[in-house]
């Protein structure tokens, strides 16, 4: 869809994300986002146990990082640890869209 607005979205975008006062550590790069809240799941191991998989997605300005993180490259958010299952660039707002996750035994 085009942006017939005049909106500059990319503008509102990296407002938003430098107001949510969140960092992350990417790759071993600290960076400003925003930190979605975290969403669980259970399944089970192949031993017969369960897992517990936690979820949050980050947002984080594209011109922080010098490319797209790939998967299972270590994030640190909130003090907890997790990995990249899924990275997205939203062109329009000039974000990274990371979701990220980490496993527990329980």
């Amino acid at each position: 869809m085009a942006n017939t607005l005049g909106i500059d979205y990319a503008a509102d975008v990296a407002e938003m994300v430098s107001d949510a006062g969140q960092t992350a550590t990417i790759g071993g790069k600290s960076v400003s986002c925003t930190l979605g809240d975290e969403t669980s799941s259970l399944s089970f191991s192949d031993d017969g146990g369960e897992l517990q998989t936690i979820e949050r997605a980050l947002m984080v300005k594209a011109s922080a990082l010098s490319r797209l993180p790939a998967k299972f490259t270590t994030v640190v958010a909130g003090g907890v640890t997790y990995a990249v299952e899924d990275a997205q660039r939203n062109t329009e707002a000039d974000v990274y869209v990371i979701r990220v996750s980490r496993r527990e035994g329980i």
